[in-house]
C-alpha cells in the first residue's frame, strides 16, 4: 500500500515537471527548481527567462530574477553530463556532449554576462544540478530573498528557518538591500 502511495506521489511530481517545463519552454532542471520556488512559503513568483543590459547593446538572460531586488538566479545546466552523454553530429559520428559552459568560448561568454550583470548592480546566484536537486539552491534563494527584504533581525529567523539552526552560521548583519552606489549618482 505505501509503495503504492509513493508511486502515485512520483507520477504526480513528474507530471507537475512536465507541465513546468512546457511552461518555460526551458529545461528539466529549471522546471525543478521553479517547482521548488513555487513550494516556498517565503519567495514570490520570479520573472522567468528574464533578459537584462539591452539598453547598453547586450542581450544577456539568465532563468530566473527578481528584478526589484536586483537579484539574478542562474543555472549551469549540464555539468555533470559531459562525462557520460554522447550525441551524433550531422556527419554520424559519435561524440561526447559538452555543457556550452564548460566550453571555453562558452565560459568566456558566461563571464562577460557575471561581470556585466556585477557592475550594473545584480547580485548573481549561480547554481548547478546537485544545488538544486539538493534543496540547497531553494535555501540560498531564500535567505538573499529575506536578506534583500527585510531587517537584520528577521533575517536571522529566516535562516534559522531555511537552515534549521542559525548558530552554525554567521549571520548577515552587514547585507544591503540597497543596490550599490556608484560614483556620479546622486545620492
Amino acid at each position: 500500500m505505501a509503495a503504492r502511495k509513493k508511486a502515485q506521489i512520483v507520477n504526480i511530481t513528474r507530471a507537475k515537471l512536465a507541465d513546468i517545463e512546457r511552461e518555460l519552454a526551458g529545461t528539466a532542471l529549471e522546471a525543478q527548481l521553479l517547482l521548488h520556488i513555487r513550494s516556498s512559503a517565503i519567495l514570490p513568483e520570479p520573472a522567468k527567462k528574464f533578459q537584462f543590459a539591452a539598453e547598453y547593446g547586450r542581450k544577456y538572460e539568465t532563468e530566473f530574477a527578481y528584478p526589484d531586488l536586483w537579484l539574478l538566479i542562474e543555472l549551469e545546466g549540464g555539468s555533470y553530463l559531459h562525462e557520460r552523454a554522447e550525441m551524433v553530429t550531422k556527419d554520424g559520428r559519435v561524440v561526447k556532449r559538452k555543457s556550452r559552459h564548460l566550453t571555453p568560448t562558452g565560459f568566456h561568454d558566461d563571464c562577460d554576462k557575471y561581470n556585466f550583470a556585477n557592475v550594473l548592480g545584480y547580485h548573481v546566484l549561480r547554481f548547478d544540478a546537485k544545488h538544486v536537486e539538493s534543496g540547497q539552491a531553494l535555501r540560498d534563494i531564500e535567505i538573499a530573498y529575506l536578506a534583500m527584504t527585510q531587517y537584520d533581525a528577521q533575517v536571522e529567523a529566516g535562516i534559522a528557518r531555511a537552515w534549521g539552526n542559525a548558530k552554525k552560521i554567521q549571520p548577515i548583519t552587514s547585507y544591503r538591500r540597497l543596490r550599490p552606489v556608484y560614483r556620479g549618482d546622486a545620492s
